[in-house]
């Protein structure tokens, strides 16, 4: 199973790039498969998801953080069933400028 999505996000950053960043975003997730075995159907291959990222950089400028991730995706009752799934990661950020 695979997950094309499209999530804009809002970052904020505290001051000087030093202090704990926060994350939230939504947008429009496409699954390969409309279930999940057979304990989990999503009723539709299109789906709804929103997440919220807390973290910390790793280093004085920034470029890299480590932060905890919660995302949730289910069709927000477009289509039935509508199971939905909740995952917690944890995410490593390298960013490039």
């Amino acid at each position: 199973m695979w997950d094309l999505s499209l999530s804009p996000a809002l970052r904020i950053r505290g001051s000087g790039g030093t202090g704990p960043i926060l994350e939230i975003g939504i947008g429009a997730h496409y699954l390969s498969r409309a279930d999940f075995g057979a304990d989990r159907a999503f009723g539709s291959h299109w789906q709804f998801g929103e997440f919220l990222s807390f973290g910390f950089p790793l280093e004085g400028e920034g470029r890299r953080s480590l932060s905890l991730r919660i995302d949730h995706v289910s069709n927000g009752g477009a289509a039935a069933p509508n199971t939905g799934v909740t995952f917690i990661g944890m995410c490593i950020r390298v960013s490039v400028e």
